[in-house]
């Protein structure tokens, strides 16, 4: 498998499982508090990771290296994005954050043009455009959908956009000093000690596990949640934003998480499909695909100059 395919196989392979992490998420919640979900998640995380670390699974090397680049973006991913989420949540609908939440790519893009100024290409901000357009379709014309004016929640929601980006903006910076498998040990660990902390100060965290392990179903969605959608799917997100630019990464990544999470909530959780959704849907795979043959076209074109100058 050449670069371009296991780059293309990794964004896949992430946006199935991110993609599904709502519907998985979801059946914990009826078992668990937010509280005891977030410890227990990320808890596995950090334990599998270091299990990983302690058995050479994979190496890592944190000595004579500046660590606060490291402690920040531990900080922004997952322990302040996890929280202003599920606090945004809590005072919006799921259709709002749906919305607010996918601003991720617009927003990496202001941030790259307007304060580091960088030169945005002509494809990626079609191709955002076009997603974004679809997500608002997906999402506006459901008969649940709200806007009902909670300018708090949004806020609280945007500046959960905030920390995303600022996290793939400075993760993607870290590419030469820390390779993407110590960002993941790091922010599993971090995570889990975070929640973990949390959950034991709110006085529910044994009974977190107590609730958990009477019922095999969530121990095995908790299990997929932070092995899979934590672990290795943070370790695939590092990858793709060290070889991506961040605009880039963000926008094949959410918009393919979007689009997998509304196809799994109709197959799996029943949510309704209508004309607007599936034109919606339709939009978001229009604006990947383009980006996605724009970014073929570039490349072969690169690579015929460069072969054309050998000559």
């Amino acid at each position: 498998m050449n670069g371009r395919g296991k780059l293309n196989f990794e964004i896949g392979i992430l946006g199935i499982m991110w993609g599904t992490t709502f519907v998985a998420t979801t059946s914990v919640l009826d078992v668990l508090s937010i509280g005891q979900y977030l410890a227990l998640r990320w808890g596995i995380a950090g334990i599998t990771s270091i299990i990983f670390v302690a058995l050479n699974l994979v190496k890592v090397e944190f000595r004579r290296k500046n660590l606060k680049p490291l402690i920040v973006i531990m900080l922004l991913q997952p322990c302040v994005y996890a929280t202003l989420e599920t606090i945004g949540l809590n005072m919006t609908t799921a259709s709002e954050a749906s919305i607010i939440l996918a601003l991720m790519p617009i927003t990496i893009a202001l941030i790259t043009t307007l304060i580091l100024r960088e030169r945005l290409k002509k494809n990626i901000t079609i191709a955002a455009i076009i997603c974004i357009i679809g997500v608002l379709f997906t999402v506006m014309f459901e008969k649940d959908f709200e806007l009902s004016g909670k300018l708090l929640g949004y806020g609280v929601l945007y500046a959960c956009v905030l920390s995303g980006a600022a996290y793939t903006l400075i993760g993607n910076k870290m590419g030469g000093q820390y390779t993407p498998v110590e960002i993941t040990i790091a922010l599993s660990v971090g995570g889990g000690i975070f929640f973990t902390a949390s959950s034991i100060v709110k006085g529910e965290f044994i009974s977190g596990i107590v609730l958990a392990g009477a019922n095999i179903g969530t121990v095995l969605l908790l299990i997929y949640l932070g092995v899979f959608c934590s672990l290795i799917c943070f370790f695939l997100y590092n990858d793709i934003n060290s070889k991506l630019i961040p605009a880039k990464t963000s926008l094949f990544v959410e918009n393919i998480v979007t689009l997998v999470g509304v196809i799994s909530a109709v197959i799996i959780n029943n949510d309704s499909m209508s004309l607007f959704k599936g034109f919606g849907v339709i939009l978001l795979v229009v604006g990947i695909a383009y980006l996605s043959l724009s970014e073929e076209k570039e490349n072969r074109l690169n690579k015929r100059q460069v072969k054309d100058g050998e000559r």
